[in-house]
């Protein structure tokens, strides 16, 4: 990949456990979360990529827990994202004791298929589309029983994040010039 990178020629890269953006980690990263038949904990320092929220999204309505982490500090750039999410049943907590830059994903932990993701790619569009990053999926037992013990340490650590229930109106009405909104008391 590099002597590629280096000559500007195209990079072809077959081995299934890696992951390359931009080449195929939105997808590979996609498939590898829909993937999850009983529970996910995510790091992430972003969180922008609406597809990344739909896979997460999809695997809740399925019956996955889903737990992200990500650093409190980046909370105000992806409020909407955030937000959403939890609002759909996805766990989300924000760190504050440490900077969360990793990139990582642990799937079915305690399960015979149980499968790590360590990257450098951020949740955002040009960490999976733009960006040259690479991954790795890996299926080693001590490799995830150490990444889910950090993980366990950091999730008692953060902070749940909790949002406002959103609103109802009771009634709207509009001119050309204003809309009111009526909320109910």
């Amino acid at each position: 990949v590099f002597s590629a990178d280096w000559n500007r020629q195209r990079v072809t890269e077959s081995n299934a456990r890696l992951v390359w953006s931009p080449m195929q980690s939105e997808h590979k990263i996609d498939e590898l979360i829909r993937s999850a038949k009983h529970q996910i904990q995510i790091y992430n320092q972003e969180f922008g990529s609406y597809a990344m929220m739909k896979a997460m999204e999809s695997d809740v309505a399925r019956g996955v827990k889903v737990q992200l982490i990500v650093p409190a500090t980046r909370y105000s750039m992806y409020r909407d994202e955030l937000d959403a999410v939890a609002r759909k049943g996805i766990e989300v907590k924000l760190q504050k004791h440490l900077y969360t830059h990793a990139k990582a994903m642990l799937i079915d932990y305690g399960y015979p298929d149980a499968r790590t993701f360590v990257g450098s790619m951020n949740f955002s569009y040009s960490g999976l589309n733009k960006n040259r990053e690479l991954g790795m999926v890996v299926h080693n037992a001590v490799v995830n029983a150490r990444l889910h013990g950090v993980f366990q340490q950091d999730w008692l650590r953060a902070k749940a994040l909790t949002i406002k229930p959103v609103v109802q109106a009771s009634s709207t009405s509009c001119t050309q010039q204003q809309c009111v909104v009526h909320l109910p008391r």
